[in-house]
């Protein structure tokens, strides 16, 4: 797994209901009861009071917030966990919004899979700044939309967010993905490629 190798260095900051849809989905997940859950919960229950999550205007250390909560999981080799603590994020943040399931297709204009791969890369540019948060980077050709991922996050979370969102809208299904490249693996990018 991926994950940032000098976190003590990173100067990225997030936006504060992206840190809440982090600490709900793990709260959500079905793996809420394993060791690594509960101690990441514990560092959850540290930054909420520290900080009002739910201001929209409020960008926050990465390196104190998200990646601490995530600090937990850097050892594992439980991915799948993290895909699927990655699966509620979309939901979660959404409900953070205030946009019911039923209208995000049109709350945020999606008409396709396509449109809602380019929604995601986009807002992770608009929710995580700094010269050192790195990119989600779509290119459609064709039926195919491939995302060239340099985030601080996770590759295996970061995909199970795309994986929660298509659920959630409708618009694909867990099928469509393929994970191509993964900087664990000694690539400079994790690469991941949408079939529709």
């Amino acid at each position: 797994m991926y994950y940032p190798s000098d976190r003590k260095s990173l100067t990225a900051r997030i936006q504060a209901p992206f840190v809440l849809a982090e600490i709900r989905a793990l709260r959500s997940s079905i793996f809420k009861k394993t060791q690594e859950v509960q101690t990441a919960l514990a560092i959850a229950d540290k930054i909420e009071q520290s900080y009002d999550l739910n201001r929209a205007d409020l960008f926050i250390p990465a390196n104190d917030t998200w990646c601490a909560i995530l600090e937990p999981f850097a050892m594992t080799v439980l991915t799948g966990t993290l895909r699927r603590i990655g699966y509620e994020i979309f939901p979660q943040y959404m409900s953070i919004l205030g946009i019911p399931p039923a209208n995000v297709r049109a709350a945020i204009d999606l008409k396709n899979g396509a449109d809602l791969v380019r929604f995601i890369c986009g807002a992770y540019s608009e929710c995580v700044i700094g010269s050192d948060a790195g990119l989600l980077s779509p290119e459609v050709v064709g039926a195919t939309v491939t995302v060239t991922d340099t985030t601080i996050i996770p590759c295996q979370l970061q995909m199970g967010v795309f994986l929660g969102a298509g659920k959630l809208t409708g618009l694909y299904r867990d099928n469509v993905l393929v994970e191509k490249r993964c900087r664990a693996k000694g690539d400079s990018a994790c690469s991941y490629e949408f079939v529709f």
